[in-house]
């Protein structure tokens, strides 16, 4: 190989180096903001709109090749395996990312198929996605189980006295199940004078007390007012729920608390006793 060759390839590892290193930089810096996030703020998540799930890029859009006279998006398609945080109505996420630089956005961390954690702030302003190393999944898993947990017990906490009170159950009026969030009725735009509950579907996968099949619909949060879902309600959650019918064809459903072998079993205990 002549000199000028291998200099020009070495100039090209630096550069694939530098841009390497720089990526996993951001990488980073983004995975320390949703910790900040995570541990810090997230009683504001109504008003910040955040949105935090583990996917996969399944489309890159055209690159703009004219003049910027002002910024320009190429767009990303995300495919939404893993919802940690936030409000989708359906498993895909779509988004630009400002791009007036005539060449495709960086890969690493946009690639084609690659798996990544995304994060959004402020009404779905978007940081640059994560690759979804296995250490990183781990850590932000750990993160999102202790941010649900204050929430999480306290709704557990009342899931149990709910239960002590209307000792003895009874089939023809309380509820408990286990159940999946199927959807979850989006935000509208009305004026907020009296808070309309967010229609909440959830399929009933195992009843541990009552008779109930198909789904029940509950009421959670507001889709007219600033006032936030309970963590727990998120599509495809598995959840553990207690409804009672208060007055004929009315039902009141307590928040969801996260499902898991520990809980399922204290439930039952509950309601064996």
């Amino acid at each position: 190989m002549s000199a000028p060759r291998a200099l020009f390839s070495v100039v090209l590892l630096c550069a694939a180096l530098c841009a390497s290193l720089r990526a996993q930089d951001d990488s980073e810096r983004t995975l320390g903001q949703v910790y900040k996030y995570l541990t810090r703020d997230l009683k504001s998540r109504y008003f910040a709109n955040p949105l935090l799930f583990v996917g996969e890029i399944t489309a890159l859009g055209p690159v703009f090749h004219g003049v910027c006279k002002s910024a320009v998006n190429q767009t990303v398609d995300f495919s939404v395996s893993e919802l940690l945080l936030g409000d989708l109505n359906d498993d895909t996420f779509h988004y630009g990312y400002p791009n007036c630089t005539l060449q495709p956005l960086p890969s690493p961390p946009f690639t084609l198929h690659a798996q990544v954690i995304l994060f959004c702030h402020h009404h779905n302003l978007c940081e640059q996605p994560i690759p979804a190393t296995a250490e990183r999944l781990a850590k932000v898993r750990a993160w999102m189980a202790e941010a649900r947990r204050p929430e999480d017990n306290a709704a557990l906490a009342q899931l149990k006295e709910a239960i002590k009170k209307a000792k003895p159950l009874r089939t023809s009026s309380d509820l408990i199940f286990e159940g999946e969030i199927a959807r979850v009725e989006p935000k509208g735009r009305s004026v907020c004078t009296v808070a309309v509950g967010r229609e909440t579907e959830i399929t009933v996968l195992h009843v541990l007390f009552g008779e109930a099949r198909g789904s029940i619909v509950a009421t959670y949060g507001s889709v007219n007012c600033p006032i936030a879902l309970p963590l727990s309600v998120r599509r495809h959650a598995k959840v553990i729920v207690y409804c009672a019918l208060q007055l004929p064809m009315t039902q009141s459903c307590l928040t969801p608390v996260e499902d898991s072998p520990q809980r399922l079993a204290e439930v039952t205990s509950w309601i064996v006793q």
